[in-house]
């Protein structure tokens, strides 16, 4: 295999169900334009859905930390470079920087990629070792690990969903980008005529399946507030966030 290949840069267009009311870039729309150029550079390197799936194996995005220098306005587009970045324990590392339209980077971040077996639910590592797992394990585009969060005290807010049709994807689970918006739908809209995202960690913890009651739990320390969803039936966690904001 061509070593240019283990760097996968992908071009997208922001549609204007990408944009907020601000015409800016919404977050959940920049981390599924990730995760699609992710599965995307996963299949040409031969270890996508496809071939996992073959194995009774899957993909699953465990953690996240995300940079954001500005986001991008609709009309427009973007560039996502995106590459593996080796292991760590059980997590498959990847990175990725942004580029807007004018080739100005506005944002980069870091992710963990568990392997889990379809019929256990484990994780597990892969048998092959490819070698475009490794190729750039020392290219970072976020040189820091991924926190494993946690928050003490009374929340500030807390806000109840359902999942519903809209919400699950093939697995008739909660997609990932849907926990993001949750995260943001705690907020009045006036909130976001005041304040733009700077950065961005997740912890996803459990699958959350289509017809469950969730709680997001909100709790704010000056500009950063944390995150955490709880399925309504029995307080455990699903998820926990952490967003920072910048007044912009």
């Amino acid at each position: 295999m061509d070593k240019k290949e283990y760097i996968l840069q992908k071009q997208f267009r922001i549609t204007s169900r990408d944009a907020d009311f601000k015409c800016d870039l919404r977050l959940s729309s920049l981390i599924n334009l990730y995760i699609q150029a992710a599965w995307q550079h996963a299949e040409i390197l031969g270890f996508g859905y496809g071939h996992l799936n073959e194995q009774q194996l899957g993909w699953a995005l465990s953690r996240l930390k995300i940079k954001i220098i500005k986001l991008p306005s609709w009309p427009g587009t973007i560039v996502v470079n995106t590459w593996p970045k080796g292991l760590n324990r059980l997590f498959y590392m990847r990175d990725a920087d942004f580029l807007d339209g004018q080739g100005n980077p506005f944002a980069s971040v870091t992710s963990g990629w568990l392997v889990f077996d379809m019929n256990t639910r484990r994780p597990k590592l892969l048998d092959a070792k490819p070698a475009s797992l490794f190729h750039n394990e020392d290219r970072h585009a976020i040189d820091e690990t991924i926190p494993a969060l946690k928050f003490d005290g009374a929340p500030t807010r807390s806000t109840h969903f359902h999942v519903r049709y809209n919400d699950i994807d093939m697995n008739q689970h909660l997609t990932a980008m849907r926990y993001i918006e949750f995260m943001t739908d705690t907020y009045d809209i006036r909130f976001f005529k005041t304040y733009q995202p700077l950065e961005l960690t997740v912890n996803y913890l459990k699958e959350i399946i289509f017809g469950t009651e969730l709680i997001m739990h909100r709790y704010e320390n000056g500009f950063r507030h944390g995150f955490e969803l709880v399925n309504a039936s029995d307080a455990s966690v699903c998820f926990r966030g952490e967003l920072t904001f910048v007044k912009g």
